[in-house]
């Protein structure tokens, strides 16, 4: 019988967490197991756990937070090879790809959505709103990213949602950066986000559009006047 090599126990071991990462077990953002419960899950050493971590950390796919654990940072290399380019891309070209995707996922979501993706869509603008009320910016921006996530994963494009997600940081920033989304106007049935979510959950692509240009054209405005 052939001796399994160490090496071949990291690749083995290596597979097994981008497997985890891929299936949508691990969602991006999520904290995984600690490394006893790896060990003992996989059934490989501590040592094997330890270098598959450490190379998925050099790829980019998961951090490590000294003293809090190990969270996800993307599914694979091609969202990893996104973040980077989005890295080195001033804010202008950012939305003016961001305009495009936003478009495109409003309408298809208007096509696709299914009674759960809207219900998911009206819970997240309650906390959005909530959050206005309560004067918590930290937590409107978690929410009003959180819609626009949601937007994309309700086409029921997996390729798009995953590229979309590729954008989570960047998409972060723009939000955090849009003071003027942060005010009692946000509250009204009158405003683009609310105007979004009827207009998916009627199935019409058109006001899905048209609510989507609204958003943008107050990011635009935003990041051209530098606010």
């Amino acid at each position: 019988m052939k001796t399994v090599s160490r090496r071949s126990l990291v690749d083995l071991t290596i597979d097994q967490l981008m497997a985890e990462i891929s299936g949508g077990n691990w969602p991006i953002g999520s904290k995984i197991p600690p490394e006893a419960t790896l060990v003992e899950t996989m059934g490989v050493s501590r040592s094997s756990v330890r270098e598959a971590v450490k190379a998925l950390v050099q790829q980019g796919l998961l951090s490590t937070r000294q003293g809090v654990g190990t969270y996800v940072l993307a599914r694979d290399a091609t969202q990893v090879a996104i973040r980077r380019a989005l890295n080195h891309a001033d804010a202008g070209e950012v939305l003016t790809v961001r305009s495009s995707m936003d478009s495109l996922a409003a309408t298809e979501a208007a096509m696709h959505r299914t009674a759960e993706d809207i219900h998911i869509l009206e819970e997240i603008l309650r906390l959005r709103s909530r959050a206005i009320r309560e004067n918590d910016f930290e937590e409107f921006v978690a929410q009003d990213l959180a819609f626009h996530l949601a937007v994309a994963a309700a086409t029921h494009n997996t390729l798009l949602t995953a590229l979309y997600q590729s954008f989570d940081e960047s998409l972060r920033q723009s939000i955090a950066g849009n003071d003027c989304f942060f005010s009692s106007d946000q509250l009204t049935e009158s405003e683009p986000h609310s105007k979004l979510l009827r207009a998916i959950a009627d199935a019409d692509r058109e006001a899905a559009r048209q609510a989507t240009q609204q958003i943008l054209e107050i990011a635009h405005s935003a990041v051209s006047s530098g606010v």
